[in-house]
């Protein structure tokens, strides 16, 4: 019996997949099929099958996964790539960095899902921590406690020859693993506790870590604002040090094919999930839910977007919320499992206006979402095209700076300062200048010319603000305004550094000229991204531009000027390029 079963293996060590073998052993009148035999032969050489990989599913599937469009992008093409080898080298490896509750797992799952035939094994890193628990990965040796229980991995692998592997927080896993762990992503084989060597190749590997989130976020916004793409090389080499720099082994990173850096999720996408989640929890009670209030995702996404807890606490928010609502429509009559309902502004059940739902995408539309998290009112981020080359010549020329500010009024009556930084006419200020305002006049310093702008971005949580002067005006004007010149400098002034505060005081007429006020930076603040100077700002300069003289650019966007005990004269503002990378604004150097 055993020599025929080794006659069978040495016979069939390249076998065509896409016929369907049969093997009679004369015993057991057993039909063996393909995936059988692997199973049983998991060192067997094999043709592949005609690859079976629909890609378009695959990006279906994955617009389930919210807010990680790039990253998505990225994972469908290499897969689309890699799938199609006919002969695979070793397992396609990725590494999934981003904080708890982005979609990392969520990803895994769902590509697994998607793949047809794929067997998904995944392994929680916290079980493999202590030098012992290398054996729950290999198996233990013949003779040895646990010798006769199969990992999860090989386990798998006599299944099947088709895996996506999940080692999930690679960070808790005992350093042993690693090396265990690196012939697997090198060149696709590891070896058991027994000592016998199975091929891996075509595997797909995902690692998921929360380690150096801060700097790799960071990382990240920075390349938008440098328009450096994160598939880059140059984003990638870099990503991968900084996870050295915490400590994750080289036989880990140096054998990654892509590290992708997840978002954190922005308010719009907050407001799809939980508009995912309340339609779910309503197919739990049989009730098709189509909208709810926009009031309440307004809500939830102010206080979850941008947290370090991620999508968690919205499917608990809307369970809090929404299940007693369910729950007492599910004892009522009232409702139908074959109708389509609304839920109106007073969380009442109501038959929904529309005759079909409406997709999730389509609702993102409609979300008027609070100004503290997001874009202006019905707009999308806009697109803002800063010029490195300066307007004014380089170094401190007061008359020439004046062209490029202003005065911004509201309807009201209440004003603030602000300075253009594209020819275009795109203008800055503080979100608490202009509050909830559509438009307002801006107010030009130096020929007291007025212009109508649109409030295109408010985020009052960084306090920033992002105007346009209106388009027909600027068509007339060529598009041709005067402005500042953003710094494009990764570092912030030294302090010692001589700066300009330009801004109106509170109050002031408009046919007043703006205030301007030398002096130093006295510090900056590293953890806020605040410079303080010895300068004393107008009360009420607030939006105005913080010049460095030496090079003539813009560093920062005054937020306040006081006096503190014993009249010690100051002025704070905001790192410039630390307020860009805080918003969804889309950041082009031209």
């Amino acid at each position: 019996m055993a020599k025929k079963k080794e006659n069978i293996e040495t016979s069939l060590r390249v076998v065509d997949l896409n016929e369907q073998l049969e093997l009679v052993d004369t015993s057991l009148k057993h039909l063996l099929s393909v995936d059988e035999i692997i199973g049983q032969y998991p060192n067997l050489t094999t043709v592949p099958k005609t690859i079976q990989f629909d890609k378009q599913q695959l990006v279906e599937s994955l617009k389930s996964v919210k807010g990680q469009q790039d990253n998505i992008e990225v994972i469908v093409e290499e897969t689309n790539r890699w799938i199609r080898k006919a002969k695979k080298k070793k397992p396609l490896v990725f590494m999934l960095a981003g904080t708890s509750g982005t979609g990392k797992t969520f990803t895994v799952e769902t590509v697994c899902s998607a793949l047809k035939d794929y067997m998904m094994v995944k392994l929680n890193m916290n079980e493999y921590n202590n030098p012992g628990d290398v054996w729950k990965l290999l198996g233990s040796s013949t003779g040895y406690i646990g010798s006769d229980q199969e990992s999860p991995i090989f386990a798998a692998r006599r299944e099947t020859s088709k895996l996506v592997i999940l080692f999930d927080e690679i960070e808790k896993a005992h350093p042993s693993l690693f090396t265990t762990i690196m012939t697997l992503m090198e060149k696709g084989e590891m070896a058991n506790g027994h000592g016998e060597i199975c091929d891996f190749k075509n595997t797909i590997v995902f690692f998921t870590t929360n380690l150096a989130m801060k700097e790799l976020l960071e990382l990240k916004k920075e390349s938008i604002l440098r328009q450096v793409e994160s598939s880059s090389q140059k984003f990638q080499d870099t990503a991968k040090n900084i996870l050295k720099s915490t400590g994750l082994r080289d036989e880990i990173s140096g054998r990654l094919d892509w590290l992708l850096v997840y978002n954190t999720l922005d308010a719009p996408t907050v407001a799809q999930i939980a508009m995912e989640s309340i339609r779910k929890l309503g197919e739990d009670y049989e009730i098709s839910i189509n909208r709810v209030p926009t009031i309440y995702l307004e809500q939830i996404a102010i206080q979850c977007a941008n947290n370090n807890e991620g999508a968690r606490p919205i499917n608990r928010m809307v369970a809090n919320k929404f299940e007693p609502i369910f729950q007492n429509a599910s004892e009522s009559d009232a409702y139908s499992s074959d109708m389509l309902y609304d839920i109106d502004d007073h969380f009442q059940i109501i038959p929904s206006k529309d005759s079909k739902i409406v997709s999730i995408n389509e609702l993102a539309k409609d979300f008027e979402l609070d100004s503290s998290t997001s874009t202006a009112e019905n707009s999308k981020p806009p697109v803002v095209k800063l010029c490195v080359e300066p307007y004014f010549n380089k170094g401190y020329n007061y008359d020439d700076y004046r062209k490029a500010t202003g005065l911004i009024q509201l309807s009201d009556g209440s004003k603030g300062s602000a300075f253009i930084i594209t020819p275009d006419g795109y203008i800055i200020t503080c979100a608490h200048c202009v509050e909830k305002s559509n438009n307002v006049a801006f107010i030009k310093d130096d020929d007291k010319t007025t212009y109508t702008a649109n409030v295109i971005y408010c985020n009052k949580q960084i306090d920033i603000a992002i105007l346009q002067i209106d388009i027909a005006i600027l068509q007339i004007e060529s598009q041709n305004l005067p402005y500042l010149t953003i710094t494009d400098s990764l570092k912030p002034l030294k302090v010692g550094s001589e700066v300009i505060v330009m801004g109106y005081p509170s109050g002031t007429d408009i046919n007043n000229d703006i205030s301007s006020f030398e002096g130093k930076v006295s510090s900056f603040d590293r953890t806020n991204k605040t410079y303080q100077s010895d300068v004393l700002a107008a009360p009420g300069s607030s939006g105005g531009a913080f010049i460095s003289k030496k090079d003539g650019c813009v560093y920062g966007v005054l937020k306040a000027g006081y006096r503190e005990t014993l009249n010690v004269e100051i002025s704070v503002a905001t790192d410039i390029r630390n307020l860009f990378k805080q918003t969804d604004i889309i950041i082009e150097y031209v």
